[in-house]
């Protein structure tokens, strides 16, 4: 079994269960899944940067990955925080560590061990950068931001085993 072939979907689908399971009572999509949003509706879409991976020695890897959540609102009403809430949801589930399991259901794959632990990251003096974008659209009454987050996984062990 060479592990390298599978880390990277460990890490993504350890990240897309941690995060549906601190979703809330939030609509949470994950990037290139087929179901397509409700454009009426209130959804929050999960996406990834990387994982970029490097290898320092044949038993000391690092996996770095950016984590950022769409949030998508219908503006209605006399509300004005509805965004900030979701954003506020998201943000939270922004936590220090996350943990990274063998997910998948493949011969070399095991759920229930836990391969590494992703370490939260600062990117300058932030852990958790919103970024709001305000109404996106006037016809649809869309509003849009963003949660973004940095994480690392350091590894030491050989991955060609």
């Amino acid at each position: 079994m060479a592990l390298r072939e599978h880390i990277d979907r460990w890490i993504i689908a350890s990240l897309s269960k941690h995060f549906i399971a601190n979703k809330q009572t939030l609509q949470l999509l994950i990037e290139s899944q087929t179901v397509v949003p409700n454009l009426g509706a209130d959804f929050c879409e999960l996406r990834f940067n990387g994982p970029q991976y490097n290898r320092f020695t044949k038993k000391q890897h690092r996996f770095d990955i950016i984590v950022n959540v769409l949030v998508n609102v219908i503006q209605q009403g006399s509300d004005a925080h509805k965004i900030y809430r979701h954003c506020g949801i998201m943000e939270k589930a922004c936590t220090p560590c996350i943990p990274v399991y063998k997910l998948g259901n493949g011969p070399d794959d095991q759920p229930s061990v836990l391969f590494g632990t992703l370490q939260q990251l600062r990117n300058g003096d932030t852990l958790v950068e919103t970024t709001h974008f305000g109404v996106v659209s006037v016809e649809t009454k869309v509003i849009q931001s963003t949660v973004e987050t940095y994480y690392r996984l350091t590894y030491n062990g050989d991955l060609t085993v």
